[in-house]
């Protein structure tokens, strides 16, 4: 008989074929409550949770058999399922989480991430409540010596594994579940989860208090749920903030990549502006290479300044739709650092001069009564007196037309 004592109430979990549903006919003998696989089948027979109660030498044994919380079909489902079978135990709490292992397959990513399911679910507390069940024990002609060697072996090679166990306070067990299995094999090894789940039991009633509960019960579930709650909120947060970061990466890659080709096309573009004006002053130009001599003066926001300091960047004062504006320099048509007034001539009105090559370009009009719209660009050998070229008024304001 099992060691004496009250109810011992257990939960099977597992990734589906693992041998859940033929453990828990084992611990509750003939005729076996739960559904079971065909071998080698991956798709899982119980699809909703299961709870059976019995007499089994001499002990009430509950069970409650779950759904494959790896089951290729639906693992959505069979996690709900999980979920409910907590509420079986509303009563009591379960004394024991039995983790179904198989001896013959090797431990992999998806029994890895069925586990971490179950401590999603269940919060850090079902490790202490937790067995872990080796089933297809004639794998290893059910010999407890050859098992504890393999375990063993598998641990070192496998951290996942070895972290799996030692949370599980090394409480692990093999069984034979297989259809040539020795009955009195199989009893003996009943017999040993029971008293491992019985002593289980024993320690965790004993370690009771004001903090910690014998068995895992609907309050610990609750907690683990706000917990996962938190959890999922926080990588959420955490999710988005790496999108929006992103975006923000991709945004500014964008607008970089946008100012480049702007810059290039407007050095581009200004090239061809260039070269089109040299092109156009050229053609009319009889002192080649010349415009205004070093002397000269252009109005800048501080003030004026000589041709001869005056560089790239700074803005000069110019006409922009008509208007004064100030606009920045951008590059040199050429610069001639000899080219002195006596290279140039002298255009005079009646309150100012200006002085430049004989081929430049100034606005002109032949109806010097101030009101002339229609300006003509006139090389500076061909001004003679009375037409009227263009200057701002008093206050550098407006435009206006001079003699």
């Amino acid at each position: 008989n099992f060691p004496p004592g009250g109810e011992l109430r257990m939960m099977l979990l597992g990734k589906s074929g693992s041998g859940k549903s033929s453990l828990g006919n084992a611990l509750l003998g003939t005729p076996g409550p739960f559904l079971t696989s065909e071998p080698g089948s991956l798709v899982s027979q119980t699809s909703v949770c299961k709870k059976e109660t019995r007499l089994v030498r001499g002990r009430y044994l509950t069970v409650v058999d779950t759904p494959g919380t790896m089951d290729t079909s639906n693992p959505e489902a069979a996690l709900r399922q999980i979920c409910h079978a907590i509420a079986m135990f509303a009563e009591g709490g379960v004394h024991a989480f039995v983790i179904t292992l198989r001896l013959d397959v090797k431990f992999t990513d998806e029994e890895r991430k069925a586990v971490e399911k179950l401590e999603e679910l269940f919060g850090e507390m079902f490790y202490k409540y937790a067995i872990i069940a080796y089933t297809h024990g004639d794998a290893f002609d059910n010999s407890d010596l050859r098992f504890y060697q393999e375990v063993q072996n598998a641990r070192r090679q496998l951290s996942a594994l070895d972290s799996l166990i030692t949370r599980c306070g090394n409480r692990i067990t093999m069984l034979d579940n297989s259809r040539n299995r020795s009955a009195a094999t199989q009893a003996e090894q009943v017999y040993n989860l029971v008293c491992s789940v019985d002593h289980l039991a024993r320690i965790n009633s004993e370690a009771e208090s004001s903090s910690f509960r014998a068995t895992y019960t609907n309050e610990y579930f609750v907690f683990a749920q706000l917990e996962l709650q938190k959890a999922t909120k926080e990588l959420n947060r955490q999710e988005d903030e790496r999108l929006r970061n992103l975006q923000e990466r991709e945004r500014d890659r964008v607008r970089e990549e946008f100012r480049t080709r702007r810059d290039a096309a407007m050095s581009t573009e200004m090239d061809r502006v260039a070269n089109e004006m040299a092109a156009q002053i050229g053609s009319v130009m009889i002192d080649r290479g010349k415009c205004f001599p070093l002397d000269a003066t252009v109005m800048t926001p501080h003030g004026r300044v000589r041709l001869s300091e005056l560089s790239a960047g700074q803005p000069v004062l110019s006409l922009q739709d008509g208007r004064p504006a100030f606009s920045p320099v951008f590059m040199w048509g050429h610069r001639d650092e000899t080219a002195w007034s006596s290279d140039f001539v002298t255009v005079s009105t009646t309150s100012a001069q200006l002085t430049l090559s004989s081929g430049h370009l100034l606005f002109t009009s032949a109806q010097p009564d101030g009101r002339a719209t229609r300006l003509s660009a006139v090389p500076a050998r061909d001004i003679r007196p009375g037409l009227a070229v263009q200057l701002l008024d008093e206050a550098g304001r407006q435009p206006r037309l001079e003699t």
